[in-house]
């Protein structure tokens, strides 16, 4: 996110960023900015694909037959719309919504991680108890157990991404790591 300037943090500096991120994650105002970009994002997709279609249908065509499968299966990467808090389904699609949304900020080459972090924070104790709650409440009470679950679920990756980080730095100074990462070749 920093780039060069996060390498030059201390490692107590690091961890209080990690941290205050973590929990700036789980904010209302930051889930809801969030939205908004990912609706407005959606949005601009939507025109710039009505726009090709008017200009060239071919070149639309064309282009809609590049693009690869989409991490969650289907659609044009938009959201799905989540049911409505009164369904049975809404615990279930907020869990996969969490899901979706990690992948969405995922580099196309580790959507496979990403997949696999979901699956280690739904084990992480904080993580099902958030879950059970949003599982077991009521009607009225679901938002609420739904934002708690954002909440410890997105300190929970802002964990494991520090983890990681420092697990590649350790590797780094132990000789095992790269300096650099190359960006990827052409085409690919």
């Amino acid at each position: 996110m920093f780039g060069e300037g996060f390498e030059r943090l201390t490692e107590e500096q690091k961890v209080r960023v990690r941290e205050a991120l973590g929990k700036a994650w789980g904010r209302p105002e930051v889930s809801e900015a969030r939205d908004r970009m990912m609706k407005a994002n959606e949005e601009m997709r939507d025109a710039i694909h009505a726009a090709l279609k008017e200009i060239d249908p071919e070149i639309a065509t064309l282009l809609a037959s590049m693009r690869g499968p989409e991490p969650w299966g289907g659609g044009r990467g938009e959201m799905p719309k989540m049911p409505p808090a009164e369904s049975a389904e809404f615990p279930g699609a907020v869990v996969k919504r969490l899901e979706m949304e990690l992948l969405v900020f995922s580099p196309p080459e580790r959507r496979e991680e990403a997949r696999k972090l979901h699956g280690r924070l739904l084990e992480m104790p904080e993580i099902r108890v958030a879950v059970e709650k949003l599982n077991e409440a009521s009607v009225g009470d679901r938002m609420a157990a739904m934002e708690i679950l954002r909440r410890v679920y997105r300190e929970g990756v802002g964990r494991e991404i520090g983890k990681g980080r420092e697990k590649r730095e350790g590797e780094k100074r132990e000789g095992g790591g790269t300096e650099f990462r190359r960006p990827p070749e052409e085409g690919k």
